[in-house]
């Protein structure tokens, strides 16, 4: 299946396969006329993955059935396989590009526990396998502990490349929330956690790219770990060099316009998160959540905070009740930040001033009678 479309257009036709098996006969027949009239050559192919997924139907394609089934058997390691120290035992969950299972460890990872990333055998290019290496370079620099850490790395009897990551028992940063009921300071001091993580790696001159929810698990301790590097490029990258994959939905304005990622495009995202969080909850007093999301997702990338430690620095500002950057320092605005930092104090020297003004009127009428 050497021809089989890449990245993107191979998830597309993966999601539009799913689609048309959950459909009647009668129902497939009319989808697949849409797709024959708008996009043809995709068409075609899922007539052939259709072929391939339900042999028994009448026509079916039996090469290309037979060739789907070698690949999966040749590309999908079983459960007790062995990669170094690492024995397999089930299947974490599968991308465009690589399989993640769970694996215990032997002799100096003794009883470890990790999750092992492997390049699937079909996609092994040149390309995804120096990716892969440069995901290996990218994650042993790395050492902030909000990072799930690569703990060994290796390739298998093949040659294709596998990465052995700190396993990460806990729940994607927005089920999580939803789950546990957090209210709305829970939930963005969470998101300050995930934007001292994506500092971190801006230390290391380390941009992420695809930062989402799926990509910043929660454990039972109510710690963040931010994940899956494959995409993140290095700061001293050639010029030009860009990442090509991507997820459309949290992609920077930049990256969908095919420009390099930078710093600046994890803020995006950032604020991205920011915006998803906050579905559903009530809107912050005065506006500033609204402004520091509207700060992080500009358009223009100098428009947004200069990074992602000042997004941290912002929502750390909030939790406190002090003045964000992200608004105007009107003498109002500051002056309400304070009253709302200093509640008992405000209202303690409200009714002074009441009784002070009391008593001034009081006397003010006796010395009048």
């Amino acid at each position: 299946m050497s021809d089989l479309p890449e990245g993107q257009r191979f998830e597309a036709l993966n999601q539009a396969l799913d689609e048309l098996l959950s459909l009647t006969p009668e129902e497939r027949s009319a989808r697949l006329a849409s797709w024959h009239r708008d996009r043809p050559e995709e068409a075609r192919w899922l007539e052939r993955l259709l072929a391939a997924a339900e042999p028994r139907r009448d026509g079916v394609d039996d090469v290309l059935g037979r060739a789907v089934a070698r690949s999966i058997a040749a590309t999908t390691p079983m459960n007790g396989a062995t990669l170094g120290a690492w024995r397999l035992s089930r299947m974490l969950g599968r991308g465009g590009m690589a399989e993640v299972w769970l694996a215990t460890g032997s002799g100096t990872h003794n009883n470890q526990t990790a999750a092992i990333k492997i390049l699937a055998a079909e996609r092994a290019s040149v390309e995804l396998v120096a990716r892969f290496e440069q995901e290996r370079r990218i994650l042993a620099t790395l050492d902030d502990p909000r990072i799930a850490r690569l703990i060994d790395a290796g390739s298998d009897a093949q040659g294709h490349p596998w990465l052995a990551m700190e396993f990460v028992d806990g729940e994607r940063i927005d089920h999580w929330c939803v789950s546990q009921r957090l209210d709305l300071r829970a939930r963005m001091r969470l998101l300050r956690e995930v934007a001292l993580a994506v500092h971190g790696a801006h230390r290391k001159l380390i941009v992420h790219g695809d930062i989402k929810p799926s990509n910043v698990l929660v454990t039972a301790s109510g710690d963040i770990k931010l994940l899956d590097f494959g995409i993140a490029q290095l700061l001293v990258a050639e010029p030009g060099e860009r990442a090509e994959a991507l997820t459309p939905q949290y992609a920077s304005p930049e990256q969908l316009q095919g420009l390099a990622i930078t710093p600046a495009s994890d803020v995006y995202q950032l604020g991205l998160m920011l915006r998803e969080l906050l579905t559903g909850m009530r809107p912050s007093a005065g506006g500033d959540l609204d402004a520091i999301a509207l700060r992080a997702l500009a358009s223009e990338p100098a428009q947004r905070y200069d990074s992602a430690l000042q997004l941290a620095e912002d929502l750390e500002a909030w939790l406190a009740c002090r003045p964000v950057r992200a608004r105007l320092p009107t003498l109002r605005y500051r002056l309400g930040r304070w009253v709302a930092r200093n509640a008992l104090a405000s209202v303690i020297g409200v009714l002074l001033i009441g009784v002070m003004m009391a008593y001034a009127s009081t006397s003010l009428n006796q010395a009048q009678r």
